[in-house]
């Protein structure tokens, strides 16, 4: 259960053309991933699934849009089972959204990007029990 990566889309250099292109990871084992980057064992495991979608015109991120989902599955951390991570994160005529969510847990960004800033708000919604890893 290694999992696929594959994707797709054309980037052009021409300020005028219109880049897109898509990515998409399926049933990535994190454990294996983790060993291939850095050659040692590692103390998470799991399975990462996701995608990509873009396009957009230039370099400038406001004249692009962007959703991406990713999510952490069947995680495991020094045999202690942890609750599923989701992820999701949008850019749309330069309005970004992210979402971070673990079992009762929540956190969510808002921003708007200009030429060369960002600005926007934190919320977040916790409710979750501590448990203490081993």
């Amino acid at each position: 259960m290694d999992g696929q990566v594959y994707g797709n889309g054309i980037i052009a250099l021409d300020k005028a053309a219109l880049n897109h292109f898509h990515l998409n990871l399926e049933k990535i084992n994190l454990a294996n991933l983790w060993k291939t980057l850095y050659n040692k064992p590692a103390g998470l495991q799991g399975i990462i699934s996701g995608n990509l979608e873009a396009q957009g015109q230039d370099v400038q991120l406001k004249n692009w849009q962007i959703a991406a989902d990713l999510m952490l599955t069947q995680l495991v951390y020094k045999n202690q089972p942890l609750p599923d991570i989701k992820s999701r994160f949008n850019l749309n005529s330069g309005l970004t959204e992210f979402e971070f969510i673990q079992k009762n847990s929540k956190i969510s960004i808002k921003s708007e990007i200009w030429e060369n800033n960002i600005a926007g708000d934190i919320s977040g919604e916790i409710s979750t029990q501590i448990m203490q890893l081993k």
